[in-house]
Protein backbone atom coordinates (compact mmCIF):
# COMPACT_ATOMS: atom_id res chain seq x y z
CA UNK A 1 0.00 0.00 0.00
CA UNK A 2 1.63 3.55 -1.07
CA UNK A 3 1.10 6.17 1.46
CA UNK A 4 0.97 9.66 0.00
CA UNK A 5 1.68 12.42 2.31
CA UNK A 6 -0.18 15.61 0.72
CA UNK A 7 2.50 18.92 0.77
CA UNK A 8 -0.81 21.15 0.03
CA UNK A 9 -4.04 21.39 1.80
CA UNK A 10 -5.82 23.56 -0.60
CA UNK A 11 -8.69 21.75 -2.00
CA UNK A 12 -7.46 20.59 -5.73
CA UNK A 13 -11.29 21.20 -7.30
CA UNK A 14 -11.50 24.81 -6.73
CA UNK A 15 -8.37 25.96 -5.31
CA UNK A 16 -9.70 28.59 -3.20
CA UNK A 17 -10.37 26.62 0.00
CA UNK A 18 -8.25 25.08 2.70
CA UNK A 19 -9.31 21.05 1.66
CA UNK A 20 -11.34 18.96 4.74
CA UNK A 21 -14.35 16.72 4.59
CA UNK A 22 -16.63 19.64 4.84
CA UNK A 23 -15.24 21.41 1.90
CA UNK A 24 -14.82 18.47 -0.15
CA UNK A 25 -18.37 16.80 0.73
CA UNK A 26 -20.63 20.42 1.00
CA UNK A 27 -19.03 23.75 0.50
CA UNK A 28 -16.99 23.39 -2.66
CA UNK A 29 -18.16 25.61 -5.10
CA UNK A 30 -17.16 23.13 -7.76
CA UNK A 31 -20.01 20.08 -6.21
CA UNK A 32 -22.73 22.39 -5.35
CA UNK A 33 -24.84 21.35 -8.41
CA UNK A 34 -24.25 18.11 -7.01
CA UNK A 35 -26.25 19.17 -3.78
CA UNK A 36 -28.78 21.65 -5.42
CA UNK A 37 -30.33 18.47 -7.13
CA UNK A 38 -32.30 17.95 -3.74
CA UNK A 39 -34.12 20.81 -2.60
CA UNK A 40 -33.82 19.88 1.61
CA UNK A 41 -30.42 20.89 0.95
CA UNK A 42 -31.28 25.08 0.46
CA UNK A 43 -31.99 24.98 4.38
CA UNK A 44 -28.33 24.45 5.35
CA UNK A 45 -26.72 27.73 3.96
CA UNK A 46 -25.27 28.47 7.19
CA UNK A 47 -21.27 27.94 8.23
CA UNK A 48 -21.14 24.92 9.56
CA UNK A 49 -17.77 24.37 11.69
CA UNK A 50 -17.32 20.92 10.92
CA UNK A 51 -18.56 18.02 8.87
CA UNK A 52 -20.22 16.41 12.00
CA UNK A 53 -21.62 19.63 12.73
CA UNK A 54 -23.56 19.34 9.75
CA UNK A 55 -24.35 15.98 9.45
CA UNK A 56 -25.77 16.57 13.54
CA UNK A 57 -28.15 18.87 12.47
CA UNK A 58 -29.00 17.06 8.91
CA UNK A 59 -30.03 14.31 11.44
CA UNK A 60 -32.02 16.11 13.88
CA UNK A 61 -34.34 18.09 11.38
CA UNK A 62 -34.51 15.81 8.10
CA UNK A 63 -36.30 12.81 7.49
CA UNK A 64 -34.53 8.82 7.50
CA UNK A 65 -34.54 8.95 3.48
CA UNK A 66 -33.02 12.33 3.17
CA UNK A 67 -30.03 11.61 6.03
CA UNK A 68 -29.71 8.48 4.03
CA UNK A 69 -28.97 10.89 0.79
CA UNK A 70 -27.06 12.92 2.60
CA UNK A 71 -24.37 10.41 3.71
CA UNK A 72 -24.68 8.39 0.15
CA UNK A 73 -23.82 11.35 -1.51
CA UNK A 74 -21.24 12.85 0.71
CA UNK A 75 -19.53 8.78 0.55
CA UNK A 76 -19.44 9.30 -3.19
CA UNK A 77 -18.13 12.68 -3.33
CA UNK A 78 -15.32 11.92 -0.90
CA UNK A 79 -14.65 8.08 -2.94
CA UNK A 80 -14.58 10.52 -6.05
CA UNK A 81 -11.87 12.96 -3.73
CA UNK A 82 -9.73 10.11 -2.92
CA UNK A 83 -9.57 8.44 -6.91
CA UNK A 84 -8.38 11.47 -7.70
CA UNK A 85 -6.20 11.55 -5.29
CA UNK A 86 -4.67 8.30 -6.37
CA UNK A 87 -4.83 9.26 -9.89
CA UNK A 88 -7.55 6.71 -10.63
CA UNK A 89 -10.20 7.19 -13.63
CA UNK A 90 -13.39 8.91 -11.81
CA UNK A 91 -16.59 10.25 -13.43
CA UNK A 92 -17.67 13.32 -13.33
CA UNK A 93 -19.05 15.41 -10.58
CA UNK A 94 -22.16 15.40 -13.30
CA UNK A 95 -22.40 12.07 -12.79
CA UNK A 96 -21.80 11.64 -9.14
CA UNK A 97 -25.69 12.11 -7.96
CA UNK A 98 -26.45 9.78 -10.35
CA UNK A 99 -24.38 7.22 -9.06
CA UNK A 100 -25.68 7.93 -5.87
CA UNK A 101 -28.85 7.81 -6.50
CA UNK A 102 -28.61 4.58 -8.45
CA UNK A 103 -26.85 2.74 -5.28
CA UNK A 104 -30.15 4.15 -3.09
CA UNK A 105 -31.95 2.75 -5.57
CA UNK A 106 -30.42 -0.64 -5.53
CA UNK A 107 -29.97 -0.48 -2.22
CA UNK A 108 -34.10 0.09 -1.60
CA UNK A 109 -34.68 -3.05 -4.15
CA UNK A 110 -32.83 -5.39 -2.02
CA UNK A 111 -33.74 -4.27 1.11
CA UNK A 112 -37.97 -4.64 -0.39
CA UNK A 113 -36.89 -8.04 -1.69
CA UNK A 114 -35.82 -9.01 1.69
CA UNK A 115 -38.52 -7.96 3.52
CA UNK A 116 -41.07 -9.99 1.08
CA UNK A 117 -38.85 -13.24 2.26
CA UNK A 118 -40.79 -14.89 5.00
CA UNK A 119 -38.55 -17.22 6.57
CA UNK A 120 -39.26 -20.93 7.17
CA UNK A 121 -41.55 -22.33 10.28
Amino acid sequence: MKITVLQEAWCDQCEKAVEDVLHTTWGCPVISHVWMKESWTTRYKQDFGTFGDLFGKILVDEEDDDVCCFAILSWALWTKRNKARLSSATSANDDIHQWATNLWTEYHQAKSSLAQIKPPR
